[in-house]
C-alpha cells in the first residue's frame, strides 16, 4: 500500500485558502456538528493572480474541501461538513463539502526510518511530540488501515492510493501529492519530479 500527503498545487491559478468572515470562528474540530455551511475564500485577494472558477479541492487545516463527486470517495473515518467558496468577486460557489479525518494514525515504520526526536512531551503519545524524518520507510502490510488520517508523527493529512486513483480518475484538480515516502516538507513549495500533479 503506498500513501501519499496532499497539498495545494502550486499553479498560480488555483487559490491558498483561509476561512471567509461569515466563518471565522470555526474550529475545523467541529466539522460535522453543525449542518450550517463553512465559508472559505481566497487566502491571497489582493494579488494579481486570479483565477476563473475554484478547483474540485482545495486544503485547509488538515482538511479538504472538495466538489460533490470527490465527496463520495471518502465513506469511513472523516466528519463531513457543507461548505462555500467566495471568489473574489463575491460569487458564491456552493456544493462543496469540508471534509475532516476522524482518525490519527501512522503508516510508517519508525524502526526502519531514519528520525529524530526534536521535542519530547508525552513518550507514550507519539502525536505530542515532534519528529524529523531524513528518510521514511511505510508499513507493506496495513490491511487495516485507514484511507485517509491524519498521521500521528507528520500531523499531515495522508490518503492512500485508491483516493489517489479516484483524484485521477474524476480529473479533480487544486491538489498535489508526494509519497510519504519521498516527503520533505520543502518538496511542498518548489518545483520536483517526486510532485504528482492532476
Amino acid at each position: 500500500m503506498n500513501y501519499y500527503i496532499p497539498f495545494r498545487t502550486l499553479d498560480k491559478k488555483f487559490p491558498s485558502i483561509t476561512l471567509h468572515k461569515n466563518s471565522e470562528n470555526f474550529d475545523t474540530e467541529d466539522t460535522g456538528k453543525t449542518s450550517n455551511d463553512v465559508f472559505f475564500e481566497d487566502a491571497y485577494k489582493k494579488t494579481k493572480d486570479k483565477f476563473s472558477t475554484p478547483p474540485g479541492a482545495m486544503i485547509f487545516d488538515n482538511s479538504l474541501i472538495v466538489i460533490q463527486e470527490a465527496k463520495d470517495f471518502f465513506k469511513n473515518n472523516v466528519s463531513i461538513q457543507p461548505a462555500t467558496f467566495i471568489d473574489n468577486d463575491n460569487k458564491y460557489h456552493e456544493n462543496y463539502w469540508l471534509i475532516k479525518p476522524s482518525t490519527y494514525y501512522s503508516a510508517i515504520n519508525l524502526d526502519k526510518s531514519d528520525h529524530e526526536i526534536t521535542f519530547i512531551l508525552d513518550s507514550n503519545e507519539p502525536l505530542f511530540n515532534t519528529y524529523e524524518f531524513e528518510k521514511i520507510v511505510t508499513f507493506k502490510e496495513t490491511n487495516n488501515s485507514p484511507s485517509i488520517f491524519i498521521d500521528t508523527y507528520l500531523k499531515l493529512l495522508v490518503i492512500d492510493e485508491s483516493i489517489l486513483e479516484e483524484f485521477k480518475k474524476q480529473k479533480i484538480s487544486g491538489l498535489s501529492f508526494l509519497n510519504i515516502e519521498a516527503f520533505k516538507f520543502s518538496k511542498m513549495f518548489q518545483e520536483n519530479n517526486d510532485i504528482i500533479n492532476i
